[in-house]
């Protein structure tokens, strides 16, 4: 193998004897082969269709190749006279056969295109050069070399343009539009500043104050955890809108202990149990023998009322439930 070319879903070798070879996709003839139906349509893809079983391009008597080039489904050569022949998908006219109709429209996929059928390019009266000249031509040719130029048809720069663009949207400042102020001003700012001093003045704006302000602040002191147990020396200015306790809506469960030395006086009404101690004398006084007979008489009063109101209780009883009676027949004797 002496040189090897990959085109465009296909592949051609040249042999040390100048011959070639290619493989690959045939749909357009680029393989030269002269079919590119049933197996000729691609090559290289079953058994039996490389190595010695590979078919070698037919390009015609006398022609000897000396370079081979593929392109986007299409191939030349060039021969060691500088004849060039291509076959392949003509379309735009890339075969330079000048005509892309009708069999023209593809070279190499059908029987009597390759070989001696196979047209040479036709460059004109003047020899093609055999290697690209040694400077770029000022202007592009009308037909393009087969093989890329050595260099650059235009050298890089060596610096970047003279002007830049007119002018950018907004220069960047050198430094900061003001330094910052020594010591903090008078008077706050209306509007805070976009950006705030690097560090914190050293004193505070405003001193605390020695005397209580007229105005009470916004938010109270905490109240005390536990009030004194001290009394205050003197009553508040107001009194408070309200008591501190409000009543007990029933009486206390535990009675209030009883006096520790009893009086010597004995009470006007007897007691309603027996004390532990007798009195202190045997003999009643005509004070105490008076007590005594009124408070019998007057429970005895409260014992007669109380009678009474529970017969009237009794009676207003029997009347209504005698008139529900009544009443009761009536309906029933109505229905």
């Amino acid at each position: 193998m002496a040189e090897l070319s990959l085109g465009d879903d296909f592949t051609c070798v040249k042999s040390d004897q100048n011959k070639v070879r290619c493989w690959g996709e045939n749909i357009f003839g680029q393989l030269g082969l002269g079919d590119n139906t049933g197996s000729f349509e691609l090559i290289g893809d079953e058994p039996n269709e490389m190595g010695d079983n590979l078919t070698f391009v037919d390009f015609g008597t006398n022609f000897t190749v000396a370079e081979v080039y593929l392109g986007f489904n299409f191939a030349c050569v060039k021969s060691d006279q500088g004849k060039v022949k291509c076959w392949g998908n003509n379309d735009s006219g890339r075969l330079g056969l000048g005509d892309t109709t009708g069999s023209f429209d593809m070279i190499g996929d059908e029987p009597n295109e390759m070989g001696d059928n196979l047209p040479f390019v036709d460059f004109g009266t003047k020899n093609c050069t055999l290697s690209p000249s040694s400077s770029p031509t000022l202007s592009p040719s009308h037909s393009p070399t087969l093989t890329p130029t050595g260099s650059p048809s235009q050298p890089p720069t060596l610096a970047p343009s003279y002007s830049p663009t007119g002018s950018p949207s907004q220069p960047p400042t050198l430094a900061p539009s003001y330094p910052p102020t020594g010591s903090p001003s008078y008077s706050p700012t209306l509007v805070p500043t976009n950006n705030p001093t690097y560090s914190p003045t050293d004193s505070p704006s405003q001193p605390p104050t020695h005397s209580p302000t007229l105005v009470p602040t916004n938010n109270p002191t905490n109240p005390t955890l536990d009030p004194t147990n001290a009394p205050t020396y003197s009553p508040s200015y107001s009194p408070t809108g309200s008591p501190s306790q409000p009543p007990s809506l029933a009486p206390t469960n535990a009675p209030t202990n009883p006096t520790v030395n009893p009086t010597n006086a004995p009470t006007f009404s007897p007691t309603l149990s027996p004390t532990n101690a007798p009195t202190e004398s045997n003999d009643l006084t005509t004070e105490e023998i008076i007590g005594i007979g009124l408070g019998g008489f007057v429970g005895l009063i409260m014992l007669i009322l109380f009678i009474m109101y529970i017969l009237s209780r009794i009676r207003k009883y029997n009347i209504r439930h005698q008139t529900g009676i009544a009443m009761y027949q009536i309906e029933t004797n109505l229905s």
